[in-house]
């Protein structure tokens, strides 16, 4: 990768006939640098970068090197296990082995950027395998809680319900393909419909590890990993985004839809316990001036009437999904996401959040080459990163990742930190664990102010 920078060069020079060169003895060496790299009114930043795949700019280079880290547990005891962790190229061939831990975690660390594929195995479970995991440089990808279904069970099951991220409220008529493993360019399985309930389920089949993709023509399409075991697992929910129109936003309370799509959306799910863990986003204001702060007890940033950001859906009692957006963004500014464990608040040596299993996912909009009934173009939800909460870290505040509204390059955080329970004292926030624990004094601001809202306005 290339680093480079394009700037306005101006300089001022005196010609030939110029009384200046005309004086005896005196060189004024007659040239001025009016603009350089230094103070140049017209300066930008480029990035050229080449791969097997692609040459072109880029918006940040990503060759250098990361680490891909992870905890396998058993899919059905939620017991942490001792497993293997593998990564194999594209023909399968075993390239690398991780350094494992006693709690069940794995880290590979040190790899070059590119794509991976990780195989987890231990004794007596099935294998489970992540492909395309994407390593960046300078950054920690957190694969979460890996969870192996035990062998020696024929045929087993697997359930859940597929969500409005904006409502909460389920989908009936969304297509759920499965397929086994993490192969979807094969024929799937088996194919099925949502319920009136939401409700999806699929019987008498071999368990093990297997994909899905959900898909409504109204909707973002999903896919998600679903693990079928002989006692049935159940509540393996999927969340989809409801595609929309690009402007203000616009609530429709007669039918209770949302009609734009959004320029960042954050979606958080978890597992049953904790039963209420909450958003919260921090960002610039429109003029740039402050900072607002956007989650259950204050969901709206507004200004003169105009809505920017708002807590879409919030979820007290597991599983989520909360869905946080905002609708017109200040392109110049940076916006921060965390998750807060609302059920353990104060309880400083709490792992409930590390073991929740919380997901966070991140999207902006993309065209879908159509266009609704009044003649609007219609936009998706994109995906554009998916973050786990680290495991086995105590604290009830994860920073989960930053995002440059000028560059639009999403960085991860990774941070846990120990809420103590006293308001707005942010000294008691400073216990800091995870792969990725830069930060600079905005985020302690953030932090601080976060803790203190949380504090002072109770459910």
């Amino acid at each position: 990768c290339v680093d480079g920078t394009v700037f306005l060069y101006a300089e001022l020079e005196a010609m030939d006939k110029s009384i200046l060169n005309k004086i005896p003895f005196v060189d004024l060496k007659a040239k001025w640098e009016i603009w350089g790299k230094e103070n140049s009114i017209m300066k930008k930043s480029l990035h050229f970068e080449g791969t097997e795949d692609n040459i072109g700019f880029v918006k940040e280079c990503t060759f250098g090197e990361g680490d891909i880290t992870g905890t396998a547990i058993d899919a059905v005891t939620k017991v942490p296990l001792h497993a293997v962790a593998k990564k194999t190229d594209g023909n399968g061939a075993v390239t690398g082995n991780a350094t494992l831990s006693a709690n069940g975690g794995f880290n590979f660390s040190g790899l070059p950027a590119g794509k991976y594929s990780i195989t987890i195995t231990a004794s007596g479970y099935h294998p489970h395998t992540k492909e395309n995991v994407a390593v960046r440089k300078n950054q920690v990808i957190n694969l979460g809680s890996i969870r192996l279904v035990p062998e020696g069970v024929t045929l087993g099951s697997a359930s859940g319900y597929i969500i409005n991220s904006q409502n909460g409220e389920y989908i009936s008529g969304a297509e759920i393909k499965l397929y086994e493993g993490t192969n979807t360019s094969v024929e799937p399985v088996m194919t099925v419909t949502s319920e009136s309930d939401g409700q999806y389920s699929f019987s008498d089949i071999k368990t093990g590890q297997y994909t899905i993709i959900v898909s409504h023509m109204d909707y973002s399409t999903e896919s998600s990993s679903i693990n079928v075991t002989e006692a049935g697992e159940s509540n393996q929910n999927v969340t989809l985004i409801p595609n929309g129109v690009d402007g203000d936003y616009d609530f429709h309370p007669e039918i209770g839809t949302y009609s734009q799509i959004g320029d960042l959306r954050i979606v958080l799910t978890w597992g049953e316990e904790p039963s209420d863990l909450d958003s919260h986003l921090c960002g610039p204001t429109k003029n740039g001036a402050s900072r607002f702060h956007v989650y259950y007890s204050d969901r709206y940033y507004e200004e003169n009437g105009k809505t920017f950001s708002y807590l879409d859906h919030d979820d007290t009692s597991s599983y989520g999904p909360e869905t946080t957006t905002v609708y017109d963004m200040n392109t110049s500014g940076k916006y921060s996401f965390y998750v807060h464990d609302y059920t353990n608040g104060g309880e400083e040596e709490n792992t409930m959040l590390s073991s929740s299993e919380a997901i966070v996912r991140a999207y902006v909009k993309e065209d879908t080459g159509r266009e609704n009934s009044d003649g609007e173009k219609l936009y998706r939800a994109k995906l554009i990163d998916t973050y786990h909460v680290p495991a086995n870290k105590t604290g009830t505040l994860w920073h989960v990742f930053d995002y440059n509204a000028a560059t639009g390059v999403i960085t991860p955080r990774n941070i846990m930190s120990v809420d103590s329970g006293s308001t707005g004292d942010i000294g008691m926030y400073n216990t800091r664990q995870g792969a990725n624990t830069n930060s600079d004094d905005t985020d302690l601001i953030d932090k601080a102010t976060i803790m203190k809202d949380i504090k002072n306005k109770k459910k």
